[in-house]
């Protein structure tokens, strides 16, 4: 049959058996063509055209019809790869969360020795003092807690009579980049804008701290100049640069190591700075001289911005304000008031727009697997309750642990990784030991051990007190890190280190990149611009925890001060 050999070889019989089995498109090809060899209809006859519609029509039916077909085969094809991906990487993530812990090793408390009341009294005086220089008064006898230690570079435009501060997140804008350190020195460039000029001064800055014994070098080569501007050190006036060709030179200064408070930051934190200074000069380092002026001024700051002064997740280490507290305070959105409001910025200090407020849901939930959020948890109902057993309101089996006990029994298990301190872990790994981690546990332990008589409590509390001393960087101001590189930077001299690696090696904190990159693509949102950039071992966060615990546990253990 000539016809149907035809028939079948044309390209439209080619496509259709795509779609369609053979056997069935046979069926319909006996019905639809007649068994006839004579020749078909001319195209442009009545009785043709007709003809093609209803063929047309017929065709198009089968083929919405094979389209439906095909979408749905493809829909489920997709989807059950969907869900077979789904499934791998569900099981993935949970082999990860699993095996996180492997290396944990809860059975062998340390047999570090304690450290001295004298010694601990000693790293408290210089851990105050560099915490004092942080402090930064404002005008209408307010005050806030410098983040860190810095150069405070902040510029003055006289013809707008506009104030630019080297980090602040708003117009004009700054940058700070092409940083370098070395053992002695770092240097980088500088650039702000004016309100009507872009790139008003730019300029290449080197600081030579070891100029001497006693003073530090700042560097300035100016590279560009557009219109007149006073370049300031916090409240230090340093020059004035004029547009012009030739008059703008390199320029030296040398300032005092002794004054630690030339190196505060220009920015300023709420939740874990300037409410912890406030904590801190209300309780333990009360005796301070200025300590009661110091805290009345950052309580009226914090009052004038609308945060209740005190109401902070970090109260419980200062025995401070503990009744009033919700229960689950450090997974409770009421901790980051910071998040919902920001705080004024001055002509002398600007707020810091925390990072963990463009995920704060995400934060909270992935941060009860951290040793953080968990003593922190932990730590809040045992100083509220008074008792090891009382049940918490989080979730035992994500937080790891029910009860205040069971979680300092899991968190002994995170020190067991290295003995060194307490890492900073993720849902799915741990990396580096953290100073705030380590103050934290070592606080929980130091009220279970000495409080409630657990022995092995005891232990661990005394060697997360060695370490937390031991870390303290000292009147030398060295700083030994992981590079291989001992760095001399006086003006951090008494904070404590953020972070450390194996031989408490000094180590920049990490940061879980992906959750930063979604949430601020989702929330077309941007980093805050660096202010400083380099080796900033420590800040006002880490060295008000570790004096926190240093004061608890010296209390708890040489002065038997226990609030049980």
């Amino acid at each position: 049959m000539k016809w149907r050999q035809t028939y079948h070889g044309s390209r439209r019989v080619q496509r259709r058996n795509r779609w369609w089995p053979r056997r069935l498109y046979r069926k319909k090809t006996r019905e639809q063509i007649p068994p006839s060899r004579l020749p078909g209809l001319p195209r442009h006859t009545e009785t043709a055209v007709l003809h093609m519609k209803g063929h047309l029509r017929k065709r198009k039916q089968r083929h919405v019809e094979r389209t439906l077909v095909l979408f749905f085969s493809r829909w489920r094809i997709t989807t059950s790869l969907s869900l077979v991906g789904m499934a791998v990487a569900s099981g993935v993530g949970v082999a990860l969360i699993v095996s996180r812990d492997a290396l944990n090793d809860s059975g062998k408390p340390p047999s570090v020795s304690a450290p001295s009341k004298v010694v601990i009294e000693d790293s408290i005086r210089r851990g105050q003092d560099f915490a004092a220089a942080l402090y930064k008064s404002l005008d209408n006898g307010q005050a806030v807690q410098s983040e860190a230690s810095g150069v405070p570079f902040r510029v003055h435009y006289p013809a707008e009579n506009v104030w630019v501060l080297l980090g602040q997140d708003q117009s004009p804008s700054t940058s700070i980049s092409n940083e370098v350190d070395t053992a002695t020195t770092q240097s980088y460039d500088i650039g702000f804008d004016s309100p009507t000029t872009t790139d008003a001064l730019k300029a290449h800055v080197k600081i030579n701290w070891a100029f001497s014994d006693k003073v530090f070098q700042i560097s300035i080569a100016p590279q560009k100049v557009r219109e007149p501007v006073q370049l300031w050190l916090d409240r230090v006036l340093l020059t004035t640069f004029d547009p012009g060709p030739g008059i703008n030179l390199p320029l030296s200064f040398t300032l005092p190591n002794a004054d630690k408070s030339l190196a505060r930051m220009n920015r300023y934190t709420v939740r874990h700075a300037t409410q912890e200074a406030y904590l801190y000069w209300t309780t333990y380092g009360k005796e301070v001289p200025g300590a009661p002026q110091r805290a009345a001024a950052l309580g009226r700051f914090l009052v004038a911005n609308r945060y209740q002064p005190g109401f902070d997740l970090r109260a419980p280490i200062f025995d401070y304000g503990v009744a009033s507290l919700p229960d689950d305070m450090p997974v409770n959105s009421a901790a980051y008031p910071d998040c919902k409001h920001i705080a004024a910025s001055s002509e002398y200090a600007y707020a810091y727009h925390s990072r963990v407020c463009l995920f704060e849901d995400e934060y909270l939930a992935s941060g009860e697997r951290d040793p953080f959020l968990q003593a922190w948890a932990a730590l809040t109902v045992l100083m509220k309750y008074h008792d090891p057993n009382h049940k918490l309101p989080e979730d035992s089996w994500w937080l790891q642990g029910g009860t205040p006990a069971e979680v300092a029994h899991h968190l002994e298990g995170q020190w067991g990784r290295s003995g060194e301190g307490v890492p900073k872990c993720t849902p799915f790994s741990c990396s580096e030991e953290s100073s705030i981690r380590t103050s934290v546990f070592g606080a929980l332990e130091a009220q279970l051990g000495y409080c409630y008589g657990v022995p092995e409590a005891q232990k661990f509390a005394d060697a997360a007190a060695a370490v937390i001393v031991r870390t303290q960087i000292g009147p030398d101001g060295l700083i030994v890190a992981a590079n291989g590189t001992t760095y001399y930077r006086p003006m951090q001299a008494g904070s404590y280190l953020d972070a450390w690696s194996k031989n408490y090696k000094f180590v920049n904190p990490t940061s879980p990149k992906l959750p930063l990159v979604v949430a601020l693509t989702v929330k077309d949102a941007h980093l805050t611009p660096l202010e400083a950039d380099g080796i900033i071992a420590s800040n006002s966060e880490t060295t008000f925890d570790a004096l926190a615990f240093l004061n608890l546990y010296k209390e708890v253990k040489y002065d038997h001060a226990c609030t049980a």
